[in-house]
């Protein structure tokens, strides 16, 4: 079915797209019920093409990202990517585990202060799971952007974003992809949403993760004392880079290769240690990186302590 798909709207994304959009039909059809097969086709049939441009603009989004240290041209995130550890209570998982285990845990909340990795983790999920959809297309939603509209009705601005080419999926054919969990939803930003609409935004994710149990559900937010309430879903936190894993960013990162070096030796020298708080977030260690040589340097052009 996805012979259907004009080569051109899927672009470089093309294989791994097509790959995530075959998956989905087998998991439709043996979710569907008592639908009839004639209907459940032509479902199936108009999500893999009128998905086909939202999943290729979706994967070129998620899949190259600008940053601080490089605010001029986007970058390969599987290039720069760095590996996170998310606590649940006492269980501690590696994020590639907590991806391979959404099936597992369902409805999931992933909770940082800004600048710990959150939104970056959304986007290395989504990215992994068109790479291994297991029959499920990741939905990247930015939930800041129902900011902008009049009306805040979740569900209809993610079918709205994915159908906007030629209006081919029905919202009935929609509803069908999550009610037999054909969809994933990462919903980004939760608490990006501006705060008199929060408690709508909330109730609404609620009402979501019952009337369509299948569908998986991960929201990205700064901790908020809300999630407590969130009775079916599992809160995980992100943890603070390890200075194995401040390492492993500073030699990813975009910049002068010498710079990063002696940034480096500062690190394993002391900074590490003097600046745990600072260097355990990705924001901030690329701030202390890209403030790193003025600070080393008097006016005078002696060295100073960082």
């Amino acid at each position: 079915m996805t012979d259907l798909i004009p080569p051109d709207l899927l672009g470089a994304a093309g294989p791994i797209v097509r790959q995530a959009l075959e998956g989905l039909g087998p998991t439709i059809r043996r979710e569907a019920g008592s639908i009839t097969r004639t209907l459940v086709d032509k479902a199936i049939a108009n999500l893999k093409i009128g998905f086909a441009p939202y999943l290729r603009t979706s994967y070129d989004r998620c899949g190259s990202v600008k940053t601080l240290l490089s605010q001029e041209r986007p970058l390969p995130l599987l290039d720069i990517y760095v590996h996170l550890n998310l606590t649940c209570g006492e269980s501690t998982l590696a994020d590639d585990d907590l991806i391979s285990q959404l099936e597992v845990y369902r409805r999931v909340v992933i909770t940082g202060l800004a600048g710990s990795g959150k939104s970056m983790f959304g986007k290395y999920l989504t990215i992994c799971r068109f790479e291994n959809g297991r029959g499920t297309i990741p939905i990247f939603v930015e939930l800041r952007q129902l900011n902008s509209f009049t009306t805040k009705n979740l569900l209809p601005y993610i079918h709205q974003s994915c159908a906007d080419a030629g209006n081919i999926v029905t919202y009935d054919q929609f509803e069908l992809a999550l009610r037999t969990g054909g969809l994933l939803l990462m919903l980004d930003g939760f608490d990006e949403v501006d705060f008199t609409h929060r408690d709508s935004i909330s109730k609404q994710i609620l009402e979501i993760s019952v009337k369509y149990p299948k569908a998986p559900i991960v929201v990205s937010s700064r901790p908020d004392n809300k999630f407590a309430s969130w009775q079916n879903f599992f809160t995980f936190k992100v943890e603070p880079l390890t200075k194995k894993q401040v390492f492993e960013l500073i030699d990813k990162v975009d910049y002068d290769l010498g710079v990063k070096q002696r940034f480096s030796r500062q690190v394993d020298d002391k900074l590490y240690e003097s600046h745990t708080s600072f260097l355990q977030s990705p924001l901030l260690s690329s701030i202390m990186l890209l403030t790193y040589e003025r600070k080393r340097r008097s006016l005078f052009g002696k060295l100073i302590p960082v």
